[in-house]
């Protein structure tokens, strides 16, 4: 499964022609990438606070593809409900962004292998909250022994320095700039 979101770092990396990866895109992504076999929008006001000129609500009515959402939505007819409660019984209910739903999704679906790109999480409280909870399950994905992949220039799954063998850096935070 390759997970596609919105940062322009990693997002083009996708393995768009490679059959053997299901795509999975989110929110109003569907402006920038050629295809997907899942969509999600996981949020309860999915109708709400979208991109200025982008038909968001007629995107997804058009979605011939399931939809993961937080429930099932009768006007949305590919709309799927999260199975959260399959989730959690991973281990953990530990749920900060899409992100790390759709990682925790992956795991109970039983994939091989989870492939992220789009995705670092560094901004605002995606670095605050949403970060820490999508490592999380990544480092579970990886030990049920499921292949994590994640392109080199993204920022999730790395420090600004290896603790006790390298100075911290005076500017404290990851800076996606420096991969």
């Amino acid at each position: 499964l390759a997970v596609v979101g919105f940062a322009t770092s990693s997002r083009d990396l996708a393995p768009w022609d490679d059959d053997t990866y299901d795509i999975l895109g989110l929110n109003a992504l569907f402006r920038f990438i050629p295809r997907a076999d899942f969509w999600c929008d996981a949020h309860e006001n999915w109708n709400e606070d979208n991109p200025v000129g982008v038909d968001y609500r007629a995107g997804l009515l058009a979605c011939d593809v399931p939809i993961l959402m937080n429930r099932t939505r009768p006007e949305l007819p590919t709309s799927v409900r999260l199975p959260i409660e399959r989730m959690i019984e991973l281990g953990s209910d530990y749920f900060t962004s899409t992100i790390a739903l759709l990682i925790a999704w992956a795991i109970s679906m039983k994939y091989r292998e989870v492939a992220l790109f789009g995705i670092d999480l560094v901004v605002g409280t995606e670095y605050e909250s949403q970060k820490c909870c999508a490592e999380h399950w990544l480092g579970i994905a990886h030990g049920l022994g499921i292949t994590v992949r994640l392109p080199p220039n993204c920022a999730l799954l790395r420090a600004t320095h290896r603790y006790v063998y390298e100075k911290e850096p005076s500017w404290g935070l990851v800076k996606p700039s420096e991969f």
